[in-house]
């Protein structure tokens, strides 16, 4: 995994009220990457940062201007430099802007009467960090500095897909610089909470934001500053889980990425699922085997999926059985079990399935089966919800599914998404599901609640129990 970070930090600015600590921020931000984080490059604009040297090898001044700024992006990330798994962090301190509905960074020679001309809209930033290739882009945006009139107000409302943004203050709220320990508040407490370590840490993005939205307001009311409250988009939702400092990451931020990935998996977002596993084996060390599988899945899928197989009727077959063949597959389909390979299906088309957790201490599920429940898969008109477990090899686990309202079916797959088992019946009597298995490995597994005949719906209860883990 590598690590790569843009910081800005401008004091003095030509046309608006300059700023007294921002570069300070700047600079010790540029420090903690670069030495306790491990960053392998920062890039630094600040009032007097040295040159960068350009992809073309001319010096290029990192003086933050605008065309200096506009231009290092649009020059250093046009290739992609780096990959899959990789994280790029972005801060910026200094002034910020809310105009016409899109955010706005103000360089150094803004002009406020001139803001889509002067500013660079952070819609550009984060276009342009993608183009890194790294999955994982985070922008700390400690804007809308305290400037007290309307330019330095509104930040950080806009949605960027895949970008977690976390903004010093909450729209219509302005950022203050504390003379007493010579910093924004929001960078004080953004440096003070990654430097946490042990099991508070704040390793990933949800505690991190949890603690900045504590801190920061407490820091202001000790300096008798006015409220100031952090505020975060981040999107997709499941970047709340990021670990931006694997090192410190737990055993439960660990298993917290392992749902959401297998989560992205049933709802067929390959690529998500791809960075969550990723993201699992970094934060592992590159140990988990469980990760290791799931990418090399996801590598094969990527492949059947960009090489389907090809079907053809034969040309040879006269016009009436080109037009009876597919008649007569569909009665059979229509009448035959469930295949392996269709439940399969199953689980690589759940955007409509339920993805809840099924506990293994006894405790009832009262489900529904309903039109809203389809499986996915054509001609297949039985519904189905989707469950998860987490086992451990030699467990015992005993599923039971019962309704008096339909028939009943269960399936119980593999981490590897095949099947290990499947039950209709309990007796020729009872016409209620389950299964009693070993588990073979261990992983996550997915059990299916369906109805064993096309079209049937209603209320059903489920439940899994935990005997006992076999010498």
């Amino acid at each position: 995994m590598t690590n790569w970070a843009l910081v800005i930090g401008i004091n003095e600015y030509q046309r608006l009220r300059s700023l007294n600590y921002a570069v300070q921020d700047a600079e010790a931000v540029r420090d903690f990457l670069r030495e306790e984080a491990g960053f392998e490059h920062v890039f630094y604009f600040s009032d007097n940062s040295p040159d960068e040297i350009a992809p073309d090898g001319s010096p290029q001044s990192t003086r933050p201007t605008y065309a200096n700024l506009w231009s290092f992006l649009l020059d250093f990330f046009e290739e992609p430099y780096l990959k899959a798994g990789d994280n790029f962090w972005f801060f910026f301190s200094g002034h910020g802007v809310r105009y016409r509905e899109r955010d706005f960074l103000m360089p150094c020679d803004t002009n406020s009467r001139a803001i889509e001309n002067t500013a660079i809209s952070i819609n550009y930033v984060t276009e342009r960090l993608r183009r890194c290739g790294a999955d994982n882009i985070v922008l700390f945006l400690d804007a809308c500095r305290n400037q007290r009139d309307r330019a330095g107000v509104g930040i950080g409302l806009e949605k960027h897909q895949g970008v977690i943004t976390i903004s010093s203050c909450s729209p219509k709220e302005v950022a203050y610089e504390i003379e007493e320990i010579g910093q924004g508040s929001f960078t004080y407490a953004l440096l003070e909470s990654l430097r946490i370590k042990g099991e508070g840490n704040c390793a990933t993005v949800e505690r991190l934001y949890q603690r900045l939205r504590h801190r920061v307001p407490a820091i202001n009311n000790y300096y008798n500053k006015p409220q100031q409250i952090p505020y975060a988009v981040v999107e997709p939702a499941t970047k709340y889980h990021f670990i931006l400092l694997p090192r410190y990451a737990t055993l439960k931020d660990i298993e917290t990425l392992k749902i959401d990935a297998f989560r992205a998996e049933t709802e067929n977002n390959y690529e998500l699922a791809k960075q969550l596993w990723i993201q699992v084996n970094v934060a592992a060390a590159g140990s988990d085997l469980e990760a290791i599988e799931a990418i090399q899945r996801l590598a094969e899928w990527k492949v059947r999926a960009t090489n389907p197989p090809q079907f053809t009727v034969s040309a040879q077959l006269t016009k009436p059985w080109r037009f009876k063949l597919p008649i007569i597959a569909i009665s059979i389909c229509g009448l035959a079990v469930i295949s392996v390979l269709a439940i399969k299906k199953v689980l690589q088309d759940t955007s409509i399935l339920s993805k809840q957790q099924l506990p293994l201490n006894g405790k009832v599920i009262n489900g529904l089966l309903n039109e809203n429940d389809s499986s996915g898969i054509p001609l297949d008109k039985t519904y189905s919800d989707a469950y998860i477990f987490k086992g451990i090899r030699g467990q015992s686990v005993t599923i039971e599914m019962s309704s008096q309202e339909f028939d009943p079916y269960l399936v119980l797959l593999n981490p590897n998404h095949s099947e290990l088992d499947s039950n209709d019946d309990v007796s020729p009597k009872d016409w209620n599901a389950k299964i009693v298995v070993e588990l073979p490995k261990d992983g996550y597994y997915t059990v299916i609640a369906r109805s064993s005949v096309e079209g049937e719906s209603g209320a059903y209860k489920l439940k899994a129990i935990l005997k006992r883990k076999i010498p």
